[in-house]
């Protein structure tokens, strides 16, 4: 019975969890934060469970909206991970990233995916492939998907 009940509680949890990404926007200062979150609920309601958390946002005045979504792990979770990083490049990189741009407006203080992550680029194609390319890869390693995918297809099958 109970191995019974953890198999339907890991079940719900690989289908039913959605996966979104959020910016934050400070017009004032002209400074973007971007972030990823999930839960079990509508994007708009997660977006604000993450902000109540989020003591930043509710101190420095950001406005922030839902960015996008997408249901199911792993292809959810990877999107949505790729999508953060690119949203960060996006926004000139964060402030501890070497290739940050002078004109960046991104006050993240980290890459939401690391320079060295071995699925960096499993991340940003997935995310490329769900909602369009918004920024070129800007990590190391690989960029064959398919390299990628034959490594990591053992733990998944």
């Amino acid at each position: 019975v109970i191995a019974a009940a953890a198999a339907v509680a890991i079940t719900y949890d690989l289908t039913k969890r959605v996966y979104i990404t959020y910016i934050a926007y400070n017009p004032v200062l002209d400074q973007h934060y971007c972030g990823r979150t999930s839960g079990f609920k509508q994007p708009m309601d997660i977006l604000q469970d993450r902000i109540n958390r989020h003591h930043a946002l509710n101190v420095l005045n950001f406005s922030v909206d839902v960015d996008v979504s997408i249901q199911g792990y792993p292809i959810g979770y990877w999107a949505v991970r790729g999508r953060e990083q690119q949203n960060v490049d996006y926004f000139g990189g964060a402030l501890l990233d070497p290739g940050r741009r002078p004109d960046a407006t991104c006050v993240n203080r980290i890459r939401g995916v690391g320079k060295l992550n071995p699925l960096g680029y499993l991340y940003h194609w997935t995310s490329s492939v769900a909602w369009g390319e918004k920024y070129p890869y800007t990590g190391y390693g690989t960029t064959d998907i398919e390299e990628l995918w034959s490594a990591i297809s053992i733990f998944i099958f």
